[in-house]
């Protein structure tokens, strides 16, 4: 099985991206806006549209990270600091002119982002090997038993709270990270993409 075909399969058939063989977040392409709407629209729920300057902002964010792409570390702990960094960035986006983190929408977004490097090859094997699960309501009540029934509604509302809760997001990674050889693989996205067609 490729996860990756089937994942960008997944996008033509759910979310109508508008060319699976063309990456989705080039500099100066509509495509990025367009993804980016897909992206926020499977993260948030029940929260407000986000506006247009804000928008902007995030997918200026991610096409850096695209951009920079070689700077994404190798090993889980340097990575785990280069996602929080982003994650608080596009969190600390979504919440405005308020103190608020909106990590939950904030993680999603970036790591389906992620996802999408993975699956057009935008990444080494090495840096594949540690990245993130896109945290939400299914993972997390597969793995994990947290207090909140829908991850992507957590919001922080200060940079103590932000910590706490992103410790908490570690916890989660970690267990998917130590189930992994069960699944005779070292690729989170496979794993992922697996455990998410195992509910349809």
């Amino acid at each position: 099985m490729c996860y990756k075909l089937q994942y960008k399969d997944d996008l033509n058939r759910k979310h109508q991206v508008l060319d699976v063989n063309h990456f989705p977040f080039q500099v100066n392409d509509n495509h990025a806006q367009f993804r980016f709407d897909k992206i926020y629209k499977a993260a948030r729920s029940n929260e407000p549209p986000i506006g247009d300057e804000t928008k902007t902002s995030i997918i200026n964010t991610l096409i850096h990270i695209y951009l920079d792409r070689n700077e994404i570390p190798i090993s889980a702990l340097e990575y785990d600091n280069y996602a929080k960094s982003k994650i608080k960035m596009i969190a600390k986006l979504i919440g405005g002119n308020t103190h608020n983190y909106y990590i939950g929408i904030g993680q999603k977004c970036y790591n389906l982002f992620m996802k999408d490097l993975w699956a057009w090859d935008k990444l080494i094997i090495d840096q594949e090997k540690v990245l993130h699960f896109p945290i939400d309501r299914k993972i997390n009540n597969l793995i994990y038993k947290s207090p909140w029934k829908n991850w992507t509604q957590i919001v922080s509302h200060d940079e103590v709270e932000f910590e706490l809760y992103f410790s908490e997001y570690l916890i989660i990674q970690n267990i998917l990270r130590n189930q992994l050889v069960h699944f005779n693989t070292d690729i989170p996205l496979n794993v992922e993409q697996y455990l998410w067609h195992g509910f349809d």
